[in-house]
């Protein structure tokens, strides 16, 4: 091949490499992790300390950075508040003043606002009113940190949450927590820490407290109460006839990281109808039961579906088992659990 035939050949090489974009040479970049570059969307700054966040929770390109007031405030106390995941505008429920519990939403509240406590933030006088809710990721491992205060799912060690609650911009309430479990006072003190009593124990205190007839009924009557206030449509007072445990059990299991709790409490598919056929009471399995604190009992009930509906139960009879329990006296008997054995 001539000189002048290759000259021709390199230079219409050239002139393709420059046309086609995937042939365009790379600019360099400086060695730089990745996670220090993430910047947020117009915000034009980093996303604080995110950096140090396991893989799987990592910022991303349009993430968005706590506001300062909430950085300063976790700082004071040794946390490090980042990136914001959630921003919802929620209502305090009207319960939190009065100190009762009859909802999902009440259970929540009244924890979170335990802890909000411990740094001088009640949300009490704020029950009824709208209010806006901020949750962010902090950088820190509360397992690591504050371990051994609640049993937790190892799969819950890294989801560490800083709860921010404001009205007129101005924050009202604040608290840290793990995805789908109990909170903790930004002091690091669980609710047993800051009450003196374990969850379960503090959430029958409080309910206890409440002056209702219904604390006195016999165990039979209380699962009477179930079934029929479901029947006519009154969660609340469904709600009310489970134990703190169980209660506990609903409102903060199976969550993702954007959600504060579950909300409605639906024992039965939606437009059942049961009617309680016979209640009797079995020999307690459990060889740790406290002696008359601890009953179990088979509940037969025949069940209406609407039509096409999906269930773990079956339509007309069904039998399931209630085990009952007395935590407190002054509290009464509540549904412990309802298994298909035990």
């Amino acid at each position: 091949m001539s000189r002048k035939v290759g000259k021709r050949l390199g230079l219409l090489l050239l002139l393709v490499c420059l046309i086609l974009p995937g042939c365009q040479p790379r600019k360099s970049e400086p060695n730089t992790p990745e996670s220090s570059k993430l910047v947020s969307e117009g915000a034009g700054s980093p996303v604080v300390g995110c950096d140090e966040l396991p893989l799987q929770q990592n910022v991303t390109p349009d993430a968005i950075p706590v506001r300062e007031d909430v950085r300063l405030l976790f700082a004071d106390y040794g946390w490090t508040a980042c990136q914001q995941i959630a921003a919802l505008d929620v209502e305090i429920p009207s319960e939190l003043g009065a100190n009762r519990i009859s909802t999902p939403s009440s259970v929540y509240w009244a924890m979170a606002n335990v802890c909000s406590k411990a740094i001088g933030l009640d949300m009490c006088k704020y029950a009824g009113e709208e209010v806006q809710l901020e949750i962010s990721r902090v950088a820190e491992d509360l397992q690591e940190r504050l371990g051994g205060q609640y049993e937790l799912p190892p799969c819950l060690a890294e989801s560490g949450r800083a709860l921010i609650v404001r009205q007129d911009d101005q924050i009202i309430g604040a608290w840290l927590d793990q995805t789908g479990r109990y909170g903790y006072s930004l002091t690091g003190k669980s609710v047993e820490g800051i009450t003196g009593f374990p969850v379960e124990g503090w959430l029958d205190e409080v309910r206890s407290a409440e002056d209702t007839a219904d604390n006195f009924q016999e165990p039979e009557d209380v699962i009477r109460a179930y079934f029929s206030s479901y029947a006519a449509g009154d969660s609340v007072s469904t709600f009310r006839e489970l134990s703190s445990r169980f209660m506990l059990g609903h409102v903060f299991s199976n969550l993702d990281e954007n959600k504060l709790h579950n909300v409605d409490f639906q024992p039965l598919p939606s437009g059942a109808n049961a009617e309680v056929i016979s209640i009797v009471e079995q020999a307690n399995p459990e060889q740790d039961a406290v002696a008359d604190n601890k009953r179990l009992f088979c509940v037969k009930f025949d069940l209406e579906l609407p039509a096409n509906v999906v269930s773990a139960y079956s339509k007309g009879m069904n039998e399931r088992f209630f085990s009952m329990v007395r935590t407190l006296d002054k509290l009464g008997w509540k549904i412990d659990a309802i298994g298909t054995g035990f």
